[in-house]
């Protein structure tokens, strides 16, 4: 019973170890995602006078990274929204 629980400490062990080594790579994929996003919304909405936005993301970048895109997309985008006046055609 002693062996067998050892086994498990040791599993639990390299899973945790596994899980920390494997954060920092998913970071910048996420973190570059998501200043992209912001930085294509903030193109679009100024290009568009705030009508047209596109948060769409090539699935060749991956899962993370658009998911990490369209969050910061849509977070520039809510941003952008609140703070120019667009109701002119030209936003200010």
């Amino acid at each position: 019973m002693d062996e067998t629980k050892s086994i498990k400490i040791g599993i639990a062990i390299l899973i945790v170890f596994g899980a920390i080594l494997a954060i920092p790579v998913q970071q910048p994929v996420q973190a570059g995602g998501y200043q992209d996003g912001q930085s294509e919304a903030e193109q679009d909405f100024m290009r568009s006078n705030g009508q047209d936005k596109d948060p769409g993301c090539s699935p060749q970048n991956g899962v993370d990274y658009c998911t990490a895109y369209k969050l910061g997309y849509e977070a520039k985008w809510g941003h952008m929204w609140i703070v120019f006046d667009c109701r002119s055609g030209v936003c200010q």
